[in-house]
């Protein structure tokens, strides 16, 4: 489900967390992107342990990765070539093994780049900036 704000973009989505082999876990994560920070997505997990648990991964990234492998590190993501996109997340933990529908990750992406068109995030804090700029005066 996708919710366009004035100010902001969520999406709720259905993933599968890889348990064992092919055996997936669903559960929903929130997307969540606003202007303000113009180059990340929050992806909020429900509540674990000691409560939700969130990361914040590039939306480039995540756009990228719709299309081809992208990512190292931390994050990675890629096509699978049956419709869904499988989301790597790794910490000192470990990792967790995301498959969700690709069509609906680019509906969010969809509508973050109607809120903020992509390569336009630097125009956006160089406003950010100059209105900071201006009311410290």
């Amino acid at each position: 489900m996708l919710f366009r704000y004035e100010r902001h973009v969520r999406a709720d989505l259905e993933v599968g967390l890889l348990i064992v082999d092919d055996l997936f876990l669903r559960l929903w994560i929130s997307l969540d992107y606003w202007p303000t920070d113009p180059y990340v997505v929050r992806c909020t997990f429900p509540d674990g342990f000691e409560g939700p648990v969130a990361w914040s991964i590039s939306r480039e990234l995540l756009r990228r990765g719709l299309t081809c492998q992208a990512g190292d590190g931390d994050v990675a993501i890629g096509p699978t070539g049956e419709g869904n996109v499988i989301l790597v997340l790794r910490s000192q933990e470990g990792a967790a093994v995301l498959r969700t529908r690709a069509a609906g990750l680019a509906r969010f992406l969809d509508g973050v780049e109607r809120l903020l068109p992509y390569e336009q995030e630097h125009v956006r804090q160089a406003l950010d900036t100059g209105i900071a700029q201006i009311l410290d005066n």
